[in-house]
């Protein structure tokens, strides 16, 4: 079993750490870096209030210590692709989303027999991650972007970016095809691999 207080200190701890990955992408000390502190913060923040009203609206119960600290972990996973890219107010609404992808996702994944997540590490990192990578696409907004070292990255398709957003959503789709075939394959040749070195031995 896992303790929820250990939990709730891990998670709090990470999010400290995450202000030091997340702004340090930036790789100079500037207002790009304090704005990448702030749509990691709320983010985070927003994710773990949509998260614990959600479980709260369906369950009717206190959503207790873990929610909270997935509520948090969802909102540090679909920021951290588009940190960078996004004003303060779109981390709120991509927190707010966050929060709800998260619920769907772990009940999904829940009914899969063969996956033992009993914090909800999959919904989390495969969803989020998937989902943030997209929103570059959405909510991108090049003043941010070119800001932050990326000027070639354009607007988003809710700032106008038309084409050139589509283009990139095509792009960023693109990239995680490749690199969930890419880990399938190494993770299934490690596997096979390390099955027949010690079938004999365990």
């Amino acid at each position: 079993n896992v303790s929820p207080n250990w939990l709730t200190l891990a998670i709090l701890l990470l999010w400290v750490g995450w202000f030091g990955f997340n702004p340090g992408s930036v790789l100079a000390f500037n207002s790009s870096a304090v704005t990448v502190v702030v749509t990691t913060f709320l983010a985070a923040a927003s994710s773990f209030v949509s998260l614990m009203l959600v479980v709260y609206w369906k369950t009717g119960k206190n959503p207790g210590l873990f929610t909270m600290a997935n509520g948090v972990l969802m909102g540090l996973i679909v920021i951290t692709p588009v940190a960078g890219f996004v004003s303060p107010a779109s981390a709120i609404i991509l927190g707010l989303v966050s929060g709800p992808l998260f619920y769907a996702a772990e009940a999904w994944f829940g009914k899969i027999k063969w996956i033992a997540d009993p914090i909800g590490l999959l919904p989390g990192h495969f969803t989020g991650g998937i989902f943030g990578v997209l929103m570059i696409g959405v909510f991108g907004q090049n003043a941010f972007a070119a800001a932050s070292g990326n000027p070639t990255v354009p607007d988003g398709l809710l700032f106008g970016g038309g084409i050139a957003a589509l283009r990139q959503l095509g792009i960023e789709a693109f990239g995680i095809v490749v690199v969930l075939i890419v880990v399938f394959l190494i993770s299934f040749a490690t596997i096979k691999i390390a099955s027949e070195l010690f079938h004999g031995i365990l």
